[in-house]
């Protein structure tokens, strides 16, 4: 193995500023450091080398043959250490790399996947890995760099931008409605066969909550069919079941083209906030603060292509 004598990189720089301005006094006037440490760090350099790199009189300063061959080497070599830095800085602030972001199934297939094109677009550099779960993930231990959630925040170490209110629909198919009627209000779901949403036994049935102007109300529907997923909800009340409430994101369509039918409209029922969460105890690398600013860009037509099937 080659060895290499001891070797300090500011030794190494001041010897070249030493030479450039002609003087130990000079270049520590220009670096601000006493003429002293610059000579002794230079004699420092010469030690380590075993080579005189400068001829030394009271009036003048001159390099050896070596020294000028030294030199012109460690001029090229920071020079070559500058571009590296710079073209180092120049990457991190470029997005670049693998971003993770997962979201709910619903929210993915319907809102997400219709960012992610342009998105990579924009940021050539940057792949994505996508999880769609309904299940919470941790960002430290799964590696998330953004999650779409829902519902108010409790880890104080996370961040997190608002996206959107997210609209929950009533719904059901004419083929239904046709043969069981139009609830005209909330309480008219009571003779309705309804699908509800629950991970557990409710014996007394399990809430919808709507509002008109300043009232609220809460419904308890006995639901017939208990499901987890709006996927399987959504295919249900397509082939008639009967009546369910979805995320607007993911019935959308279905109302626009009379698959389904946007029921109780002069009761909405609550809304639902949807944050994108990222972890706050960090800077941001620039694919993470470049997805929070697209996304962010994409909120008002995200708000629109909701109302217009309201």
């Amino acid at each position: 193995m080659t060895r290499f004598p001891k070797f300090d990189f500011n030794e190494l720089y001041l010897f070249v500023q030493v030479v450039k301005a002609g003087s130990f006094s000079a270049a520590g006037r220009s670096l601000n450091i006493p003429k002293a440490t610059v000579s002794r760090k230079v004699a420092q350099l010469e030690a380590n080398l075993e080579t005189r790199l400068l001829y030394r009189t009271t009036r003048h300063l001159s390099l050896t043959e070596v020294g000028r061959l030294y030199y012109d080497r460690c001029t090229r070599i920071l020079a070559d250490l500058e571009e590296a830095n710079l073209m180092v800085t120049a990457h991190q602030d470029i997005p670049h790399g693998t971003l993770r972001l997962t979201a709910p199934f619903s929210f993915g297939n319907a809102i997400l996947n219709r960012w992610l094109a342009a998105f990579l677009d924009q940021y050539p550099q940057v792949t994505l890995d996508v999880i769609l779960t309904n299940q919470y993930l941790d960002l430290l231990t799964d590696r998330i760099d953004v999650a779409f959630s829902g519902g108010p925040l409790e880890e104080s170490s996370l961040s997190y931008r608002k996206v959107c209110d997210l609209p929950y629909w009533v719904c059901a198919s004419s083929t239904y409605l046709e043969t069981y009627g139009v609830p005209e209000t909330p309480f008219d779901l009571l003779d309705h066969r309804c699908l509800c949403f629950a991970t557990g036994s409710a014996p007394a049935g399990y809430p919808w909550r709507f509002k008109q102007d300043q009232e609220e109300i809460e419904i308890i529907i006995p639901g017939r069919v208990l499901v987890n997923d709006v996927t399987f909800a959504r295919r249900a009340v397509l082939s008639g079941f009967g009546i369910t409430y979805l995320p607007g994101t993911l019935v959308r369509d279905d109302i626009l083209q009379g698959r389904l039918v946007h029921l109780l409209t002069a009761w909405p029922m609550a809304e639902r906030e949807v944050f994108m969460v990222y972890r706050g105890d960090r800077l941001l690398a620039p694919k993470v603060q470049a997805f929070l600013e697209f996304v962010e860009e994409q909120i008002p037509s995200l708000r629109d292509w909701l109302t217009s099937a309201a």
